[in-house]
């Protein structure tokens, strides 16, 4: 895979580290904030004033430093690239833990190539502002949690695996999803639901998780935590409109469970 006329990987995981951390900044003052703004999926999956302030600041670090990039986020107008980059903002993943004073929530954001066959991303940054971890990878050059090193459990059977996931707002979904969650469980250690699928990569990159899925997510929950899974050493695929990650072994393990071949 060729990039031509592209930044260094590593000028985009710097400046997604900067602008996730401005970002952070504001969500950590108001942690337990229940301002709503209005309502997304369902009644339950809401926006927040701080979702839209969070945003806002990435938005402008990033046109300010980079103004031709295209920019895909939750919560804004999707913006076309005329440079073959853009970002993929996530400015508040975990709202529902935030507005009651869960503190598990964190900022992501990916940086993308264009490479011909669509959007690849090439460095990533989910930052914890609460715990203060950041979380980064750049393609090739490793993943690391506060500049040290990440690699992923392996090998880990399914016996012994902390699985984690999580579960859509629409209650169609969730139903569907509890059947899934019948055929992981009883092979499984145990299961857990964070809140917040960008952590829940990263964690399984640091080892905290043996492995990751949902089914029903947008690319903005994942973009950013999947590139810093694959680069600690694991295997990811997409499931669904989600993305399923965790050792090689362990994922040889859950994919035909989960339906991937």
């Amino acid at each position: 895979m060729t990039y031509l006329s592209l930044p260094d990987f590593d000028e985009l995981r710097a400046l997604a580290e900067a602008a996730a951390a401005s970002a952070g900044r504001v969500i950590g003052e108001h942690l337990g904030d229940r301002r709503t703004l209005h309502l997304k999926s369902s009644p339950s999956d809401p926006v927040t004033e701080l979702d839209k302030r969070s945003e806002a600041e990435i938005l402008w670090l990033l046109d300010r430093s980079r103004p031709d990039d295209g920019i895909l986020s939750e919560e804004s107008p999707r913006k076309p690239s005329v440079s073959g980059v853009r970002w993929v903002v996530d400015a508040l993943d975990g709202t529902v833990n935030h507005l009651y004073g869960i503190a598990h929530c964190a900022v992501s954001i990916a940086a993308e190539v264009d490479d011909g066959h669509g959007w690849t991303a090439v460095a990533g940054v989910v930052h914890d502002q609460i715990r203060a971890e950041t979380f980064s990878a750049s393609r090739g050059g490793g993943a690391a949690l506060n500049g040290r090193p990440l690699r992923v459990n392996e090998p880990v059977p399914l016996s012994q695996a902390l699985v984690a996931t999580e579960f859509s707002y629409a209650a169609a979904s969730r139903s569907r999803q509890v059947e899934v969650l019948r055929r992981v469980l009883p092979g499984a250690r145990d299961i857990r639901c964070t809140g917040s699928s960008a952590l829940d990569l990263c964690w399984t990159a640091a080892g905290r998780f043996d492995a990751f899925y949902e089914d029903e997510l947008q690319r903005w929950d994942w973009a950013a935590g999947r590139l810093i899974l694959e680069e600690a050493g694991g295997r990811t695929a997409h499931l669904g409109t989600g993305v399923l990650g965790a050792g090689p072994a362990l994922y040889h393990e859950l994919a035909p469970i989960l339906g991937i071949a």
